[in-house]
């Protein structure tokens, strides 16, 4: 009986032995090929590249920029002001589908004022003058009002026409939380006809300096330096009005 039970005993270990042996072969090979059959968590598809088009290609431009500088700018902006937009009509809007544009002053402020274009930038995109700026988005949708946080604009070329299908990203932090969003210029009309927007909370508060925007092509190339701005913990401050232009 001692016998027997030890010959079932070898027999049970010798089956681990070979089903570790295969598991290990398993793993193995699916790690070589992820993308075999039989791997029962294949890695997702990479998602097709964006092309937004337009009704009007005379007056649009569909975006197909690349961008070959390498180097990475490390200058940090030490604005302690920024422009804000302060609105002044107390009239109250009658319908919220009216459709509404942003449009910030064309001429170019004094060298030492925030918002003078960086001429010397790298990047074929610059922020415009009188941006960053900060305004009431209750101006724009008054159903949502103070119940929000975010930024918005609008991307030109040479000629000051839209350019669809930019990828703009926020990236960094707000009191503690990471932030990491991402809009499309042409997506929000409300802005201009290359507009975006993007919403990083659902009531205003303040920081400095700890949140950015960055213009990308659509491969993943960097068109603009990160835009440092500021965000204000009261109403009247809640919209983040940030518009890029092409000026090579």
């Amino acid at each position: 009986m001692v016998k027997g039970t030890i010959r079932i005993l070898n027999i049970l270990t010798i089956l681990l032995v070979l089903g570790t042996i295969l598991v290990a072969a398993f793993n193995i090979y699916v790690f070589a090929n992820p993308n075999t059959a039989i791997n029962p968590y294949p890695p997702p598809a990479a998602p097709p590249p964006l092309a937004l088009l337009t009704d009007n290609p005379a007056t649009t431009t569909v975006a197909s920029l690349e961008i070959t500088q390498t180097p990475q700018p490390t200058r940090t902006f030490t604005n302690t002001s920024l422009p804000t937009v302060t609105p002044t009509s107390t009239a109250t809007p009658t319908s919220v589908n009216t459709p509404f544009i942003i449009i910030l002053p064309t001429h170019t402020p004094a060298p030492t004022m925030p918002g003078v274009v960086n001429t010397d930038s790298p990047y074929p995109f610059v922020v415009m003058p009188g941006s960053p700026a900060s305004m009431s988005y209750g101006i724009l949708q008054p159903d949502v009002g103070c119940k929000w946080l975010g930024v918005g604009g609008n991307v030109v070329d040479l000629q000051g026409a839209p350019i669809l299908g930019l990828r703009i990203q926020l990236f960094g932090y707000l009191r503690g939380r990471l932030m990491e969003k991402m809009s499309i210029s042409g997506t929000i009309k409300r802005y201009g006809e290359a507009g975006y927007e993007i919403m990083m909370d659902d009531h205003p508060m303040d920081s400095y300096h700890t949140v950015w925007i960055q213009l990308f092509n659509q491969a993943g190339g960097e068109l603009s330096d990160k835009v440092y701005f500021n965000t204000s913990d009261v109403c009247e401050k809640n919209l983040i009005i940030i518009n890029f232009k092409q000026v090579r």
